[in-house]
């Protein structure tokens, strides 16, 4: 059984009725088989179960943990890509009192139902989180597609298999409506609002950049820095035209050791040409495109180590639970892979870029904030598999020493 009820078709107290109602017995173990897609839903469901919701304290308490971790594995800027409002009331107030040394940037989301309830929370919101360069809230967070949304449909083979209508997976895939996402792309970019949109199939990817290049109108000095996540499938014209945009992408180079064997299922879904071209990387730097790269926590762990070397070779690094599984695999679609430089600006001043903290921080230089690490090794010397086994030996941030090995 499959639940992804589209809140364009059904209102949101509709479908919460409907997550209450879910005939539990016709799982055998009376556990659901079923996942929810739209962002807009998650929230309400999750607040809805017992023990859920957290105390100011209790979200404190595991930042502070969080913050720890963060910084043994060398970061000193974080992107949280779904807002909680209690959530950044408290992180508001270690800013304020000294307890975040992590430099943290926020955002607010957008879904099709409640959009233009959406802008004007955003717009009432706007610069009440925001502390010095610490913290700051100034996007504004789209989904655009869940499942891919591609500019073929699915095979035909997977859709008979799944027992899919013959056509699946173009534009049924889309969680907005397109004319409601251009127009509130448009009053957010007019508005000051950076725009921030999930999306992973190209068809997903071309509607997003035509909204963004229609908001950008409203923005000609480009003020603001817009930003594609993920970006799995990308047609090579929508790569000049995000270059030729200033449209950035924002790439998660652990997801880049993907392979036939332990995707088997997207394997049949977009058959082999479309699926060798996933996760495309070298070829949007080539284009132009500043690549941001993260590791969208919690889908991988935040190990950037790691990350260097799977942009760089696009396998499973020696870390990983999978590697003696997979350790033999042949890396899909080498040429995307990077050189060490690249990734390296991926996980440093590209990302200060897209937060517009490219004066303060992304490179080590005379005049800006003292933020670096210190490895246990000499990345520039070994070979490109044992990087994932380096440490970080120290973390410093606005020239404080925040975590010692």
């Amino acid at each position: 059984m499959h639940f992804a009820v589209s809140v364009r078709r059904f209102g949101v107290a509709d479908v919460s009725r409907a997550v209450t109602d879910y005939d539990h017995e016709t799982v055998a173990d009376g556990m659901p088989d079923s996942y929810i897609q739209e962002p807009v839903l998650i929230g309400p469901v999750c607040r809805s179960i017992p023990g859920y919701a957290y105390t100011d304290a209790q979200h404190h308490d595991a930042f502070l943990k969080a913050q720890k971790f963060f910084h043994s594995q060398g970061f000193t800027l974080l992107s949280d890509c779904m807002e909680e409002p209690q959530e950044y009331g408290v992180i508001r107030k270690m800013a304020k009192n000294g307890e975040l040394k992590i430099r943290l940037h926020g955002v607010y989301g957008f879904n099709d139902e409640t959009r233009e309830e959406d802008l004007k929370t955003a717009l009432g919101k706007m610069g009440q989180y925001d502390v010095d360069d610490i913290f700051t809230v100034n996007t504004a967070k789209y989904f655009a597609d869940g499942d891919f949304a591609m500019l073929r449909p699915y095979e035909a083979s997977y859709c008979r298999e799944k027992g899919l209508p013959e056509g699946t997976g173009t534009i049924d895939k889309m969680l907005w409506d397109v004319e409601h996402l251009r127009d509130s792309m448009e009053k957010a970019q007019k508005a000051g609002l950076n725009i921030h949109v999930h999306s992973f199939g190209d068809l997903s990817t071309r509607l997003t950049i035509d909204c963004m290049i229609h908001a950008q109108k409203n923005d000609p000095e480009h003020k603001c820095r817009n930003i594609i996540a993920h970006c799995a499938f990308v047609n090579d014209e929508d790569k000049k035209r995000m270059a030729e945009n200033g449209i950035i992408a924002s790439i998660q180079p652990q997801w880049q050791c993907e392979n036939a064997k332990n995707n088997p299922s997207m394997l049949k879904q977009l058959g082999k040409e479309r699926f060798y071209g996933i996760y495309p990387n070298k070829s949007l730097l080539d284009a132009g495109v500043i690549c941001a790269y993260g590791s969208d926590f919690t889908v991988n762990y935040p190990l950037p180590l790691e990350g260097v070397f799977s942009a760089m070779t696009r396998k499973e690094p020696k870390t990983s639970d999978l590697y003696e599984t997979f350790k033999n695999e042949p890396a899909l679609s080498p040429e995307e892979c990077v050189t060490l430089k690249d990734t390296i600006k991926g996980w440093t001043i590209a990302p200060a870029y897209q937060f517009h903290r490219e004066d303060i921080t992304g490179s080590i230089k005379a005049g800006k904030s003292a933020e670096l690490i210190l490895l246990d090794g000499d990345i520039e010397k070994m070979k490109p598999e044992d990087i994932c086994l380096l440490k970080v030996k120290e973390t410093v941030f606005k020239g404080l020493s925040v975590y010692k090995a």
